[in-house]
């Protein structure tokens, strides 16, 4: 599997770089990689897939049909060095967790604009009884 990107020329492979190490299709899918390079807790916070590495409550099965095709509408976004909710349904729970899937903030929204001071990747679940969505986002 090789990964482009048309906005960028040149690609540093140094695992200590900025644009990280190259790992083959057989790391991918190994979990004593992760475990081993990252720290990944494979017990608690991750499992693996045939398609790689999955948080574990990236995936709750849908207590309804409805909820199978219904997302939540909100923009989840990075700006002004915070990570943004804009829009999620009211009474929604957010979940902010990091990387590791260290979970650093929860609330039930109660505004149109929720804001959170996260540095990194972040991870952003939101859910309703009938809706659910999970955003990715990089703030640095």
């Amino acid at each position: 599997i090789e990964l482009s990107d048309p906005n960028k020329e040149a690609w540093k492979d140094s695992v200590g770089g900025k644009d990280g190490g190259s790992i083959t299709a057989a790391q991918v899918i190994d979990a004593q990689f992760y475990a081993d390079s990252l720290t990944w807790d494979f017990e608690n916070v991750w499992k693996l897939t045939d398609e790689g590495p999955e948080l574990i409550w990236a995936y709750t099965p849908p207590t309804s049909v409805k909820m199978l095709i219904q997302e939540s509408e909100a923009r989840v976004f990075s700006k002004y060095g915070k990570v943004w909710v804009n829009d999620a349904e009211r009474d929604a729970q957010i979940k902010v967790y990091n990387i590791n899937g260290v979970l650093l903030y929860q609330k039930q929204n109660v505004s149109t604009s929720e804001s959170f001071e996260v540095k990194g990747v972040a991870i952003v679940l939101i859910q309703t009884p009938t809706r659910r969505s999970i955003h990715k986002v990089v703030n640095f």
